[in-house]
């Protein structure tokens, strides 16, 4: 945290991730933010980016994906039970269509945020903010 001012407002300034908890004026805070990361999609399949089931329940992507001259940027909100995942994406744009599905999976306690694609590569850049269980 680079500044935080809790006598008028809070203001949160991340380099890289934050993960801890924090209480302002009876708000708590918890939980793990990402500025952003990317994922190269290569093949059919692949999986963007996982968390532990231990740790965190629920998770919200801020997604955009390109590939040449394509783009397209979607939200998607993930939930898990410990054994099984469930997604949604919403919010999607694309000047072309959609070439890019988002799914989910529980693998070795992890849960997996994958993509497929109608093209053989893509770049995935995605914001991620998680909730801890």
């Amino acid at each position: 945290i680079d500044r935080l001012d809790v006598m008028s407002q809070s203001y949160f300034n991340l380099s890289s991730s934050f993960s801890t908890e924090i209480e302002v004026n009876d708000i708590n805070v918890g939980g793990d933010i990402f500025n952003q990361k990317s994922s190269y999609l290569s093949s059919s399949i692949v999986v963007v980016d996982m968390f532990t089931t231990s740790s965190y329940r629920t998770a919200k992507y801020l997604v955009q994906v390109s590939s040449a001259s394509e783009y397209q940027a979607s939200e998607i909100l993930l939930i898990h039970s410990g054994s099984k995942s469930y997604t949604t994406e919403y919010a999607q744009l694309s000047p072309n269509g959609l070439f890019t599905k988002f799914s989910s999976d529980i693998s070795e306690s992890q849960v997996r945020l994958k993509a497929s694609s109608l093209f053989d590569s893509c770049s995935i850049n995605f914001t991620r903010t998680l909730i801890s269980v």
